[in-house]
């Protein structure tokens, strides 16, 4: 049984607890307001740690009678952690990929890309005033595809605007993280098919007539058909096209271009894709890479610029 007693100025709760008896401060001189607390104190003695008063006696009792009495009843306070954010899935993100990069599953090229892509939504989040994720839903991230659809096309080389598809996906892949760590429930963000697998690069000056002939006659050039097909790439930049510059796991080719000398990065057409794991004989034999020959009168197939050399 425990009670209010007061000693000098300032009451103090005093009984015996668990066969031990105890003489506590109660941090107050009120008379009436000593045997409220006490009255708490007996009721969450009783109750336990489902006591709802624990809080407000923490709030009231000094520190030291508190404690106390808060160990006896198993009492511990319940700490609400912050709401993730958007920077917080980009840090862990990174660290992620960087780790993948480590081993050899992923490559740097390939991060400058995604990190391009998490710049250019972070922008775009800090325009809107959105930072925690649970922020992110799909209307946003439905507005972001407009915004950057609309940055894209303001460049002189837009290519109709086909990078933000591969945007939408390295999005799609970052929110996916976000589900595995616990971080989200479900993706805020609708894909837009794979990138790469409507590719009109690479096509013009060739009718669709012009381009199966081209297929067809292609023989051992077809690696290089379709590479100069689905890619857009100039001729230069293809002849010294290495392994180093293609992510088959991401589906990317990234390249320092000769004549802008400017970092591009190519979704790889699911054809193409075939073709070079074909072609690569597996991550730890993989060939000389050769995509691309001279043609000459004597090799040149009927359709024009494809060889058989």
């Amino acid at each position: 049984m425990l009670s209010a007693k007061k000693r000098g100025n300032v009451w103090r709760i005093e009984g015996v607890v668990n066969k031990r008896y105890v003489r506590l401060s109660l941090g107050t001189r009120d008379a009436a307001h000593a045997e409220r607390l006490t009255t708490m104190l007996q009721k969450g003695l009783l109750l336990g740690a489902e006591d709802k008063h624990w809080p407000e006696l923490k709030k009231y009792l000094p520190p030291a009678t508190f404690e106390f009495f808060a160990a006896i009843a198993g009492w511990r306070e319940e700490y609400e952690l912050p709401a993730s954010t958007w920077s917080d899935l980009v840090r862990d993100f990174t660290t992620h990929f960087r780790r993948k990069i480590v081993q050899g599953d992923r490559s740097e090229a390939t991060w400058k890309r995604y990190n391009l892509t998490c710049d250019s939504f972070s922008e775009f989040l800090k325009e809107r005033g959105i930072s925690r994720l649970q922020d992110v839903t799909r209307r946003v991230t439905e507005d972001f595809k407009a915004w950057k659809l609309e940055h894209i096309l303001a460049r002189k080389q837009s290519r109709g605007g086909q990078g933000l598809r591969l945007d939408v996906a390295i999005l799609h892949g970052v929110f996916a993280f976000a589900i595995e760590m616990d971080l989200l429930v479900r993706k805020p963000v609708k894909s837009e098919g794979t990138p790469g697998e409507k590719s009109d690069s690479g096509a013009q000056p060739f009718t669709h007539e012009e381009l199966t002939r081209l297929r067809q006659f292609a023989g051992a050039d077809l690696l290089s058909f379709l590479l100069l097909r689905h890619t857009g790439l100039r001729g230069f930049d293809a002849t010294d096209l290495r392994w180093a510059d293609l992510d088959l796991n991401d589906w990317m080719l990234s390249r320092l271009t000769h004549k802008r000398k400017k970092q591009v990065w190519i979704p790889l057409h699911p054809e193409l894709l075939f073709a070079l794991e074909a072609e690569s004989g597996g991550a730890d034999h993989r060939p000389a890479i050769t995509f691309y020959s001279t043609p000459t009168r004597r090799n040149r197939c009927p359709a024009r610029g494809c060889t058989n050399a």
